[in-house]
């Protein structure tokens, strides 16, 4: 069923604002439960210089780890090209243990050795 405005009776028609025609489809959105896609920064795309730059290593340095396949990226174009959520999963990824983790780890190990050495 196709809704015509023109052959509405008069006293259902309405002059609606640009900005409440945007606030009933905000409300309408977040009624359904429908969720805007989020437009973050993650998304973006960064040149060679750029990623260098977000993750503070020397251009060189980039040029090297893509040679060897170690950094997430993408070439067209002779250029490379880098997602941010990527780079930033990449360098999660490379997270080291705590010190205190370690520690636990050497004092059950040496704990373990012990008692192997009374028996």
């Amino acid at each position: 069923m196709k809704l015509e405005i023109s052959k509405l009776p008069p006293w259902a028609k309405v002059e609606l604002s640009k900005e409440s025609l945007v606030a009933f489809a905000h409300l309408l959105i977040t009624a359904n439960g429908v969720k805007k896609k989020d437009t973050s920064d993650e998304e973006e795309i960064l040149t060679i210089e750029e990623a260098s730059t977000f993750i503070k290593l020397a251009k060189q340095t980039c040029y090297q780890l893509c040679s060897k396949k170690a950094i997430p990226h993408y070439k067209r174009n002779k250029r490379l090209y880098f997602k941010k959520s990527e780079l930033l999963k990449w360098l999660e990824e490379g997270k080291q243990e705590v010190q205190e983790e370690d520690d636990n780890e050497v004092r059950a190990y040496l704990h373990r050795k012990q008692k192997e050495g009374r028996r």
